[in-house]
């Protein structure tokens, strides 16, 4: 996994603000069938979609028709067929944290899904930006030249990075992140992940939504 770390750089003042956070990059299309993956999300689509309401996009412009809509109804780990995502996350989650010296515990997260097709693209949001704030990841299934903006606080300067089929990509749940606009006729398809720890789970997380987290093992 490729790290990539962000500073506002050695402040020249006590009161100046500061920042560092790291985005972890790798590429996993060797270890998943991106192609079967990609097939599998179009139907289940069409079913989360006639299955459940559209309640909430997450603050991405996508609108109530998207799929991304339903993240509150379901969780994509509930779904077997995406158990080696699920598992691979763990995986990746646990090497960002040794390269960064990070001791890491017990480990739980949701995942839903998103779909965009021509003309649209995901605004700038953020997932969690509370004390309990820990970890979000996404996983492009489907892409053709369209990129992902992260955004350092304070400066807003942009970090671009190019989406790829397998590109796993893990960041500090706060940072702000958009897309661009999809202009060609594929489907821009990614999975996303948030994660967190024992204590955040245990603490943050109220009763009635913790159906939709599960503890990875």
């Amino acid at each position: 996994m490729e790290l990539n770390t962000f500073t506002l750089g050695k402040e020249k003042s006590p009161f100046a603000p500061t920042f560092e956070f790291t985005v972890g990059i790798t590429d996993i299309s060797d270890e998943l069938d991106i192609l079967d993956i990609r097939e599998k999300l179009l139907i289940k689509e069409k079913e989360i979609i006639n299955l459940y309401p559209g309640t909430h996009d997450g603050g991405t412009n996508l609108g109530m028709d998207s799929v991304t809509s339903r993240f509150p109804h379901y969780i994509l780990w509930q779904y077997e067929e995406f158990d080696k995502i699920k598992y691979l996350i763990k995986e990746y989650h646990n090497e960002y944290c040794e390269q960064l010296n990070i001791k890491y515990d017990r480990l739980y997260s949701q995942a839903w899904f998103n779909v965009m097709r021509l003309g649209e693209k995901i605004v700038k949001h953020q997932h969690d930006t509370s004390r309990y704030s820990y970890l979000s990841a996404h996983l492009t299934i489907s892409a053709e030249e369209t990129n992902t903006y992260y955004y350092e606080p304070f400066t807003n300067r942009q970090w671009v990075e190019k989406n790829k089929a397998g590109k796993l990509t893990i960041f500090p749940s706060w940072v702000t992140h958009e897309t661009d606009r999809v202009e060609k006729e594929q489907e821009r398809i990614t999975v996303a992940i948030d994660l967190l720890n024992h204590t955040c789970f245990m603490e943050d997380i109220y009763d009635d939504k913790k159906y939709r987290w599960i503890e990875i093992t």
